[in-house]
């Protein structure tokens, strides 16, 4: 290196590269505005140990808080690979910086900050940052953008009966072979039609929790379909969940075989979509139900 690279790769060491410093507790709220769209996370638990994100535009919606989390990492990791300061070069670049592929802009009670991300050339993919409009440009690794650039349906929470576990008061199981209806007494699941017996409260557990947390793998149709060719209208599996509150607050219904996948609607998500297949061979029966309980008995003796 010359002496002068090697004195500007020396200075770019200790120059800091993070282009948004944050702590995710901190953050209010996060807006990502794209080329034609926009969404906006609201953190609800702020203040918190740990941030609880919802979608507030553009729609009302949960968020996946696994996803949001991934995004909030990634937007840890956005850092300069290289800084150009104003000067000649700087007015250079600036001047095909167009419109950004994305701006992110975070929201905390000690102000704002912001970042454009561009990628001005398409063929060499080269992206660049912008903070301010008279600060340095970075250059960054083009990846981030696609990282970084979530629809909205990847943010949602996608969890498709549309009721969390732990709110579930009485679960409708209606099957080609089965039917029959789960109740949560204080703490404890029994059958609708059998109130006296006991149940398998591990097995009845685990087999709630596997419905209430099904998510969408992939979206077939975004607005409503006609059901039929996806076997919806005669379906393979309906649940129909029941609050706290004695309202009817979560459906799935799983429809027709395509490749691994089935199909599916709920009511969390508006649209058709795919899901993976293995809660249908994980609905137990009544009797199934029933005869764990007689198979822990007999072995306690």
């Amino acid at each position: 290196l010359a002496p002068k690279d090697f004195i500007n790769k020396s200075l770019m060491a200790f120059r800091r590269k993070e282009l948004l410093r944050f702590v995710q507790n901190d953050i209010e709220r996060v807006r990502l505005t794209y080329a034609t769209t926009e969404v906006v996370l609201y953190n609800m638990a702020k203040d918190k140990p740990k941030p609880s994100w919802k979608i507030r535009y553009p729609i009302e919606a949960e968020a996946d808080q696994n996803e949001v989390r991934s995004l909030m990492f990634r937007l840890e990791d956005l850092k300069a690979l290289n800084i150009i300061d104003p000067g000649p070069e700087r007015d250079t670049i600036a001047k095909t910086l167009t419109s950004p592929k994305l701006k992110i802009t975070l929201h905390t009670a000690a102000g704002d900050q912001s970042v454009r991300l561009y990628q001005p050339d398409p063929q060499s993919g080269e992206a660049i940052a912008e903070t301010t409009a008279d600060g340095p440009l970075y250059r960054i690794n083009p990846a981030l953008i696609r990282d970084l650039t979530k629809e909205l349906f990847t943010l949602q929470d996608k969890r498709l009966l549309g009721l969390d576990y732990t709110d579930i008061a009485m679960l409708s199981v209606k099957t080609r072979e089965h039917q029959y209806v789960l109740i949560n007494q204080t703490g404890e699941w029994l059958l609708e039609d059998q109130p006296t017996e006991k149940i398998s409260q591990e097995a009845a557990d685990l087999f709630v929790s596997r419905v209430a947390n099904l998510p969408a793998e992939e979206r077939v149709m975004k607005q409503s379909a006609p059901l039929a060719p996806y076997g919806l209208l005669a379906p393979a599996a309906e649940f129909v969940a029941t609050g706290k509150d004695g309202k009817t607050m979560g459906k799935l219904t799983l429809g027709n075989k395509a490749g691994n996948l089935l199909y599916a609607t709920g009511q969390r998500l508006q649209g058709v979509f795919q899901v993976r297949p293995d809660l249908l061979t994980q609905i137990p029966s009544k009797a199934d139900l029933l005869a764990k309980v007689q198979d822990k008995t007999s072995a306690g003796r």
